[in-house]
């Protein structure tokens, strides 16, 4: 069997946390959860050997809180994926509303009532998920 690569072995981590919270997976495929895990974890701004103890969480303005055109780079570099640049909405509608909806993920913590094609409205690690995430394997 071959050895995972370090980007694997952090989709498997994190599938383990948002399975370990109750996060509704079963709702998504195989391959959909995979995707869901490594946008997460760009919201999370954590490569595949960034310690989870670095989670980025929303601490005001100037904070990490990437729009759904920035995590796209971010999880094709990171997590070998090939999601086109065009897919923002994409993105946006199948992954991140759903994080936001668990409450994992914070839809423009500056301007909450920023409107949806605000091209200033970002996403955020809520604080009390990146607590989580920062103890994950201790």
């Amino acid at each position: 069997m071959a050895k995972k690569s370090a980007a694997e072995t952090r989709v498997d981590e994190t599938l383990q946390i948002l399975e370990a919270v109750g996060f509704p997976l079963s709702l998504k495929t195989s391959e959909m959860q995979r995707r869901l895990a490594r946008i997460l974890l760009a919201v999370c701004n954590l490569t595949p050997k960034t310690a989870w103890s670095k989670t980025a969480v929303w601490e005001g303005p100037g904070s990490w809180s990437p729009r759904s055109r920035a995590i796209i780079p971010f999880v094709n570099k990171h997590y070998a994926e090939n999601i086109s640049s065009g897919s923002y909405d994409d993105v946006r509608r199948k992954n991140l509303d759903f994080l936001v909806a668990s409450g994992l993920v914070l839809r423009s913590p500056g301007r909450p009532d920023a409107a949806t094609n605000d091209g200033t409205r970002g996403y955020a690690v809520n604080p009390a998920a990146a607590d989580l995430f920062r103890k994950f394997g201790t």
